[in-house]
């Protein structure tokens, strides 16, 4: 159903669903840990993982999502179906398992730094139930309070980067216990594609359910919001925090704003995991609903079925009782849960380096030579295939991982 909204503040909502997954508290300790391990060299990787993931989501409006009549023909069916079951593969294990795991981190953060009396469980329980119920009762209101999240996250860090300018012993760049700025480890390089992951999900979702029309340029906004937001983090993190402290902690978020603000700013950061939180479940859920929709609704139609099986709602649903499931049968705590979502970001990035090459294809067949778009393609699917390789070879539990890809 198309929502109608004024212009500016469809835009800005778009935006803060396409930062929804960012700013998640499953992307702090892959900044954090880059951080400890690569020091300032840091600052490079990261505008460079954010530019080419911005690249090709970008190329998702002209080539993906067009209606079916006037997609190109001539890119062939074959791949346009390995790029689907891949696209499944990545989506639908990631949205459960990254969404237990962000709904865990939540209760357990509401625990420890709020509410001690509070199970972990029944919080990460009742969190669901409230995107479920804000999303069911109006996507209007779904989108406000996305909104209100991704604006206290980035409030939530900006203040904690201002602390910590504020209160600032040494120069900004003088901290000698971080490793120096042509460090490098291709793990941690790598893993931060993660931060700038899944903002095509808010394309599925924007293209479906509120502007069919609506073009690039929130996409735009997001990537350069989420960039600032983390650049600024990782300075001041870097420069407050002890090197070794962030590459080895499995909370390095919580290590740097204790360094920074002491007990103060453990509770900013409780903050922005929450409001992360939100951000990242609702995109998650939303998006995969909307990407599963586009999927069913020409078979229903095929079959004449009831339109209510086209309603990315009823997706929403099932995505929340499945994450439900997982939560109540303990699976935030097992190993396999952090393995499952390890394995989808994976695969993730070889339906970049696929779509890239999908688009390669199309451009060496209508036009004559290699352009710079399609010099962009090679470049860019040759980079993610090495990511790929990388990241499956150096992981800790190759033999599970493999066992998930196969």
């Amino acid at each position: 159903m198309i929502l109608p909204s004024s212009k500016h503040a469809t835009f800005f909502s778009a935006t803060c669903l396409a930062m929804g997954f960012m700013v998640s508290p499953l992307s702090m300790p892959v900044v954090g840990n880059s951080a400890g391990v690569l020091g300032y060299g840091l600052l490079w990787v990261v505008p460079a993982t954010a530019l080419l993931n911005f690249f090709t989501v970008n190329r998702y409006f002209t080539f993906l999502l067009p209606e079916p009549q006037s997609r190109p023909q001539a890119i062939g069916s074959w791949l346009q179906t390995i790029l689907a079951v891949l696209r499944i593969s990545a989506f639908l294990p990631f949205c459960i398992a990254a969404s237990t795991l962000i709904l865990a981190a939540a209760g357990y953060v509401f625990n420890e730094i709020f509410f001690r009396w509070f199970p972990n469980l029944l919080f990460s329980v009742c969190f669901l139930v409230f995107i479920l119920a804000a999303n069911i009762i109006s996507n209007r209101l779904s989108r406000h309070i996305q909104n209100f999240s991704v604006i206290l996250f980035s409030g939530s860090m900006l203040l904690l980067v201002a602390i910590g300018l504020f209160n600032m012993d040494t120069p900004l760049f003088g901290n000698i216990d971080a490793p120096g700025i042509l460090s490098f480890e291709a793990r941690s390089v790598f893993m931060l594609f993660w931060i700038f992951m899944a903002a095509e999900l808010a394309v599925y979702h924007e293209k479906q359910n509120v502007n069919p029309q609506s073009g690039p340029s929130f996409i735009i906004v997001a990537f350069a919001a989420a960039f600032a937001v983390f650049w600024l983090w990782s300075i001041i993190s870097i420069a407050s925090t002890p090197s070794q402290a962030l590459a080895e902690s499995t909370g390095p978020q919580n290590v740097a704003a204790h360094f920074i603000a002491g007990d103060s700013g453990r509770r900013i950061m409780g903050v922005a995991i929450l409001s992360g939180s939100f951000a990242g479940a609702n995109t998650l859920l939303l998006g995969t609903g909307a990407f599963l929709n586009t999927l069913i609704s020409p078979a229903v139609r095929k079959f004449r079925l009831s339109e209510k099986l086209t309603d990315s709602k009823t997706f929403v649903v099932i995505l929340s009782m499945l994450i439900l499931a997982m939560l109540l049968g303990g699976m935030a705590g097992k190993e396999i849960t952090f393995t499952v979502k390890r394995v989808a970001f994976y695969i993730w990035l070889i339906t970049y380096a696929g779509f890239n090459l999908h688009l390669l294809r199309h451009q060496t067949a209508s036009a004559s030579g290699i352009n710079s778009s399609a010099a962009f393609g090679i470049a860019a699917s040759v980079i993610y295939i090495t990511a790929f390789i990388i990241l499956v070879a150096t992981d800790q539990q190759l033999k599970e991982v493999i066992f998930f890809i196969r």
